[in-house]
């Protein structure tokens, strides 16, 4: 895990610097109608890529094991390229209320918003081919590559040519294309780059079902901003997403290596050790997330509004009071991949998609109850109500099939060391001793010294990752 951490600090930091610059570039009201497009470039993104990169991740090492994998990752990219090609026509010819952009502002957008959603669908073909490999140097410089030259080329033509908005669009698209050509370039002699229909059916018959899930599970995540977006208007909804983005570039320091790392780990220890070890496997990592998630999460709601304060202009202020709300959602999110995992291994995807749209479904009727009366405030919560209600969804349907203990001793202990870890930050910010650095920095020492003296699988973990070995017991 703590090699997915590395290959992702260079996206989590992309990520954060592209909130605090374009905040600063553009309006509330033009980076409402920004997160609109992005929202639904992404779902084009998940149906054009149709599920390949979970499925080069599945059947990896059965192809390894018949020694045809080169030929299989050069079925996936090329048989994925062309999906990708389709879906990016069928987007731009898509309905201009789909967006809800004003005044038929998305007609300028759409060409360059279409060409990104190819070239983004190419890219993450492309880094799962390394992510299937456990390539993990690879797969690092693949996405910090195309994050850079991204952010690099919607910078450029956004605020150096001045373009806006579709200066934008077409800097992610260049920025993107730019990436591919180098990752293609460097993987040619790594692939087989022939097309090999049989492997490429299979692939997408095991895709499909993880296309309806990774698609219901985008639309539980973005699907409150087009309710505020039609409710509040887009001012609303530029401010909420300001909250949210800092919420997500904050958890994606945990979850992303997180699931990074545990859908490829679970996967190999299923097929050679059996549903125990699996199990186990899966508890470890569940109590090992805790123990990193729970001390951030308390941090983002102590240190919320001094967070947004730093990172953008007084017209987003409002924005902090959902990070904290949104952080602790996240967290639902993350250990979603836990509880799904028996679903996954024994093919009942689609039950994970239910729950995903099921939750998504609950997001829209509560949103349009709560956003009403409370604002973004309110759909922060009602974030936090469908996040978790899909993670108990999930729990409830995998039990049956891979029972996982929730590790609910630990947590208590976790939120113990946490609450004592609030206390110091708190203490330390209101000296007024650089508080964003001295004050988390003080809390988590003393969150740390809490934990060693409390938690055993804590104390052996740290003994772990300075080189001695320590057998855990349950």
């Amino acid at each position: 895990m703590g090699q997915y951490f590395v290959a992702n600090a260079v996206s989590v930091a992309t990520g954060f610097l592209s909130v605090v610059i374009f905040v600063r570039v553009f309006l509330p009201a033009e980076y409402g109608q920004l997160s609109l497009v992005t929202g639904a470039i992404g779902f084009a993104v998940i149906v054009g890529t149709a599920g390949l990169p979970q499925s080069a991740v599945r059947f990896h090492w059965s192809m390894e094991a018949r020694r045809v994998e080169r030929e299989f990752a050069g079925s996936l990219l090329i048989g994925g390229a062309a999906i990708s090609a389709l879906v990016s026509v069928a987007f731009a010819l898509g309905p201009q209320a789909a967006l809800g952009m004003e005044d038929g502002g998305i007609a300028g957008l759409l060409p360059a918003a279409a060409v990104g959603v190819f070239w983004t669908c190419v890219g993450d073909l492309l880094v799962g081919v390394p992510r299937a490999r456990h390539e993990t140097r690879r797969y690092n410089f693949g996405l910090s590559l195309r994050r850079v030259l991204a952010l690099a080329g919607s910078l450029v033509l956004s605020v150096g040519v001045g373009l806006g908005l579709r200066g934008f669009l077409w800097g992610l698209a260049l920025g993107e294309a730019v990436a591919c050509l180098v990752l293609v370039a460097a993987m040619r002699s790594r692939v087989v780059w022939r097309f090999e229909r049989a492997m490429f059916v299979e692939s997408l018959a095991y895709g499909g079902p993880h296309l309806f899930v990774v698609g219901a599970g985008l639309v539980l995540s973005i699907v409150d901003r087009y309710v505020i977006q039609l409710l509040l208007g887009a001012e609303a909804v530029g401010v909420y997403v300001l909250g949210v983005s800092v919420a997500a570039t904050l958890s994606g320091l945990i979850t992303r290596p997180f699931n990074l790392f545990l859908f490829p780990a679970y996967t190999k220890t299923w097929e050679t050790q059996g549903a125990s070890e699996t199990s186990a496997l899966l508890s470890r990592a569940s109590e090992l997330f805790l123990m990193v998630y729970i001390p951030l999460t308390l941090g983002a709601f102590a240190l919320q509004n001094q967070i947004v304060a730093l990172i953008a202009p007084g017209d987003y202020g409002t924005g902090a009071q959902v990070v904290g709300i949104v952080f602790l959602a996240l967290m639902f999110h993350g250990l979603s991949s836990v509880s799904a995992a028996g679903l996954y291994l024994t093919a009942k995807t689609w039950r994970v998609g239910v729950a995903a749209l099921g939750a998504a479904i609950l997001n829209v009727l509560l949103n349009l109850l709560l956003v009403p009366r409370w604002g973004v405030w309110g759909a922060a919560v009602v974030t936090l109500i469908s996040y978790a209600a899909y993670y108990g969804a999930l729990t409830a349907l995998s039990y049956g099939i891979l029972p996982i203990p929730f590790p609910v001793r630990s947590l208590c202990r976790y939120l113990i060391a946490g609450a004592i870890m609030v206390a110091a930050t708190i203490w330390v910010v209101r000296l007024d001793l650089v508080p964003l650095l001295l004050g988390p920095l003080t809390g988590l020492i003393a969150y740390a010294g809490v934990l060693a003296l409390v938690d055993r699988k804590a104390r052996a973990w740290a003994l772990q990752v300075t080189g001695r070995s320590v057998e855990l017991r349950p």
